[in-house]
């Protein structure tokens, strides 16, 4: 390269902020290569074995060879990937853990990040002004509950606080996702029966096939329906309902109220934990009488769009 054009090109560097941005920009490009390689299937493919160009364009059906010329020149950038006389492999560990069987939850992490969260802030300043604010959670309702595993950990600590020890109780589980919520239910509480809901269709039937593959159909049957207009299986009385990670689905004044009246129209407690954090073993969810059931929310930390009514 000509010295004075690497000269100029260094130049830019002294502009404040730039080279912060910089690196910011390449975590951005690796972010995005990792989940255009996963829609498209190309990380799979090399995950199974090396190939060469001509032979990833036939398995992914690769209609347009530039722009996966384009893509895997990127992935060789972002040393994500390497090519070696003419066949590409995986070699970056972001790249593998996205493919790895126990990699659901990463996985979806990318796809939610580019695909959901992006377009979020994209939108944001028409949606500030007044613009429609979208809805499309039937969309992503897959990627969500992938995602959702990341509180597992949690939620299983405070379901076996809460739940261990009881007789009988039966279970709401609003937003059910994976159904998780109702097989760690099951786990210190072999007695426990109840309900798993979920507005979205796919994830509806994912939680049933769960619920199918671990056994455990006779005690809890998963319904496709949505809680502000409770179908007739969710008819309570419960002694516990959970809506983690619920409450940014619904605007926000909205929230508490809603949730209160459909708790009391199924009979379990309807007070409101709003706060960042679980409650602690031991501590009570609310002033109301916990021998009437529980009502946990968890509050949202991740930007997310509001349903419309």
């Amino acid at each position: 390269m000509n010295p004075r054009y690497t000269l100029s090109f260094l130049h830019l560097f002294k502009i404040p902020g730039m080279l912060p941005i910089m690196k910011d920009w390449q975590a951005f490009i690796r972010t995005f290569f990792l989940f255009a390689g996963y829609e498209s299937g190309l990380l799979q493919a090399l995950d199974q074995a090396p190939s060469t160009k001509e032979a990833l364009a036939e398995k992914l059906g690769a209609q347009r060879l530039e722009l996966l010329e384009a893509l895997l020149d990127v992935g060789l950038a972002a040393k994500e990937l390497e090519l070696k006389e003419g066949q590409y492999s995986l070699k970056g560990k972001r790249s593998r853990a996205v493919v790895n069987p126990k990699g659901g939850m990463v996985a979806a992490m990318i796809q939610a990040n580019v695909g959901y969260y992006c377009d979020a802030y994209r939108h944001f300043t028409d949606r500030l002004t007044g613009g429609e604010l979208g809805d499309d959670l039937e969309e992503i309702g897959d990627v969500v509950a992938r995602f959702s595993k990341g509180i597992e950990p949690i939620v299983r600590d405070f379901v076996k606080a809460i739940a261990s020890g009881k007789q009988s109780m039966r279970v709401l589980d609003v937003g059910c996702g994976t159904a998780f919520f109702l097989q760690s239910v099951h786990s210190v509480n072999p007695k426990a029966t109840g309900v798993g809901l979920d507005i979205d269709p796919t994830v509806a039937k994912l939680a049933g096939d769960n619920i199918a593959a671990w056994g455990l159909s006779e005690r809890f049957t998963i319904v496709q329906g949505d809680i502000r207009h409770p179908p007739e299986e969710a008819a309570g009385p419960f002694d516990l309902i959970n809506m983690s990670s619920m409450l940014y689905y619904f605007p926000p004044r909205r929230a508490g109220r809603d949730s209160e009246r459909h708790a009391r129209q199924v009979g379990a407690l309807g007070h409101a934990v709003g706060g960042d954090e679980l409650p602690q073993p031991g501590q009570g969810l609310g002033r109301s009488q916990p021998e009437r059931g529980q009502l946990l929310f968890k509050r949202a930390l991740s930007p997310a769009r509001q349903r419309r009514d």
